[in-house]
């Protein structure tokens, strides 16, 4: 029901955990709503790869994955989504606003990681994580 009236407002939605298992086994309730933002992690991935077609990032993270991370990602997704929505559409190069948001959030995220398990090794936190976003957002998208 959620998903139905994100779509009848014409709102953006981000689908993350149970969300995704719904699309995995229900496609057509989100494909085709470009305002539609999916976030799995690998094992939720591999469910909908056949369901949904999606961007794959390639950015490097971390061998160590922490509790917390999607919440990272989700945060940041947040964030991307608005800006890319409130964006001109020469400024997203064609490539529809929900796939730039997630892209983004997915290259910040990986490098927020692989930038604190550099500092922190295999007890890398989440709170390790966000204290590189700033550096990792420069590095990623001012440089």
């Amino acid at each position: 029901d959620i998903i139905e009236k994100s779509k009848t407002r014409d709102i953006p939605i981000i689908i993350d955990a149970d969300g995704l298992w719904l699309v995995a086994q229900q496609p057509s309730i989100i494909q085709g709503y470009q305002k539609g933002i999916l976030t799995p992690n690998f094992m939720e991935f591999s469910r909908l790869y056949e369901a949904v077609v999606m961007i794959v990032c390639s950015q490097e993270g971390s061998g160590r994955r922490c509790g917390g991370q999607g919440d990272l990602l989700s945060g940041s997704l947040g964030v991307l989504a608005h800006w890319a929505f409130s964006s001109p559409v020469e400024n997203t190069k064609s490539i529809t606003p929900p796939l730039v948001a997630a892209y983004g959030a997915c290259t910040l995220t990986r490098q927020c990681n692989r930038q604190a398990f550099h500092k922190h090794g295999r007890a890398t936190t989440t709170s390790d994580m966000i204290q590189e976003i700033g550096g990792a957002f420069k590095t990623l998208f001012e440089s």
